[in-house]
């Protein structure tokens, strides 16, 4: 199965892949999306983005980048709307609209999120947009739920630390150095593993 994984950051990418990982094993041909309009302020856009690229890296896989920052679009579609639930559906809908279409311009059997591994977002909202942008392009959905403790795979602390936690924190050292961030728009990135190199730099 070809699925294109919408990812908002590397700590839920983390979970939502292993627990992929371990229903579908070699089954699996996964491929990262970022597109997150809805974060600011820029730093934080930024290491976001440089932490998820990072922990993709360590993963093997590959990832497509839409590194646009469009706060402000996103920002002129929900300022008449300062109020939950009718916010989230406008955030969420525009994500997974961009998610699936670019999950039928480049062949994949589904797209998901990592969105539906908190318990802060609303997964009925959630699946109603995922659901909305499949119907629109024709293509598949694939919800799983991972906030319940008993129902997320088992990752050990170390794993945690190592590829989520510091990657994120590299990531905020690298962007404070100054260190060249921007990944090309829209493209696909092959997996190369440059994890010990980013180890290793000063």
């Amino acid at each position: 199965m070809r699925l294109l994984l919408h990812s908002c950051c590397c700590i839920c990418q983390s979970m939502a892949y292993h627990g992929l990982k371990n229903e579908f094993q070699d089954d699996l041909e996964l491929t990262i999306y970022w597109y997150n309009p809805n974060i600011h302020p820029l730093i934080e856009y930024r290491r976001r983005l440089k932490s998820v690229y990072m922990l993709s890296q360590r993963l093997k896989l590959e990832i497509t980048v839409d590194d646009e920052y469009g706060l402000k679009e996103f920002c002129k579609l929900t300022a008449e709307i300062p109020e939950v639930p009718e916010r989230c559906t406008k955030c969420y809908q525009l994500r997974l609209d961009r998610v699936a279409a670019k999950a039928q311009n480049l062949g994949f059997d589904y797209f998901a999120t990592t969105l539906t591994t908190s318990s802060h977002q609303s997964h009925q909202l959630i699946t109603a947009a995922g659901k909305n942008a499949a119907a629109a392009t024709g293509t598949n959905f694939l919800y799983r739920d991972w906030r319940n403790e008993t129902q997320r795979p088992q990752i050990t602390q170390r794993t945690l630390q190592t590829t989520v936690l510091w990657l994120y924190l590299l990531g905020v050292r690298s962007l404070q150095r100054h260190e060249q961030t921007s990944v090309p728009r829209a493209v696909i990135l092959p997996a190369k593993n440059h994890f010990t190199t980013l180890a290793q730099a000063p």
